[in-house]
């Protein structure tokens, strides 16, 4: 097991940047990032982590989702998450990839929570493994649910459109 501080090293970066797009912001995101950290701290007190990226993903999952329940801000969230993605300058002019986010924007908002969800740890290059212990999903049905959700979204595209 590494030490502490090679975990965090490690993993701070991409889960800080998972978090921030469900927040658009960085104080609440660095909150929900150094409050799984914290508990894998302590966790690791009690016995060790098998996967720390799949648990601090959960964790650090779980914890935003709460918190945005709280809020009721969810709805709102969805665009700051897709204008937050770093875009590509050589693929289409800015008015182009504009009309494409919104598009993609309104795609999403109209998928379930366990399918944005998905497509976001998908994005962060999670395994299937890893999605499955960040989701609580079978691993066996990850593959499938991502797949659907990929599916939903290309048809609320298409609808969009």
């Amino acid at each position: 097991m590494d030490s502490f501080d090679a975990t965090y090293r490690r993993h701070y970066q991409s889960l800080y940047r998972y978090i921030y797009r469900y927040f658009g912001q960085s104080a609440p995101s660095e909150d929900v990032v150094q409050e799984a950290f914290l508990k894998l701290y302590r966790q690791r007190q009690k016995r060790p982590v098998e996967n720390e990226k799949a648990w601090l993903y959960r964790v650090a999952t779980n914890t935003a989702l709460s918190q945005l329940g709280r809020q009721q801000r969810w709805q709102k969230l969805l665009p700051r998450y897709k204008a937050s993605m770093p875009q590509n300058e050589d693929t289409a002019d800015p008015l182009v990839k504009a009309e494409t986010v919104a598009l993609l924007q309104q795609a999403l908002s109209r998928l379930s929570k366990r399918d944005r969800v998905l497509l976001m740890l998908f994005q962060e290059e999670m395994s299937y493994k890893e999605m499955a212990e960040v989701t609580g999903i079978k691993p066996t049905s990850v593959g499938k649910l991502l797949a659907r959700a990929m599916q939903r979204c290309a048809k609320e595209l298409e609808n969009a459109s």
